[in-house]
């Protein structure tokens, strides 16, 4: 269960090409290796398209379309750390 909700305005791009809109975010008590993550409302309020296996978001920006990146090495240590977690939680609760 969330603990609360926050809208907050989000800006994507560069001064001369971005796009900025208010979205909601949950707010969760759980330990993460992730600041935040878009879901369905957020990417279709941006109009956004994400392509997963190339880790690329794209949306369309007044002055074209703004694409953005991830990285896979990053993401995959991520994901390991967040492993982990779990295992440590695991364990203080089997304990």
């Amino acid at each position: 269960m969330p603990l609360e909700w926050i809208t907050l305005l989000v800006t994507f791009g560069t001064p001369n090409n971005f796009r900025t809109e208010f979205i909601q975010f949950e707010v969760a008590d759980f330990e993460s290796l992730y600041h935040t993550i878009f879901g369905r409302p957020a990417l279709a309020k941006f109009m956004a398209v994400p392509h997963y296996p190339y880790l690329l978001l794209k949306m369309l920006g007044p002055n074209g379309v703004l694409s953005f990146r991830g990285d896979l090495k990053r993401s995959y240590d991520y994901d390991i750390e967040a492993v982990q977690i779990v295992v440590k939680t695991q364990q203080v609760y089997e304990a």
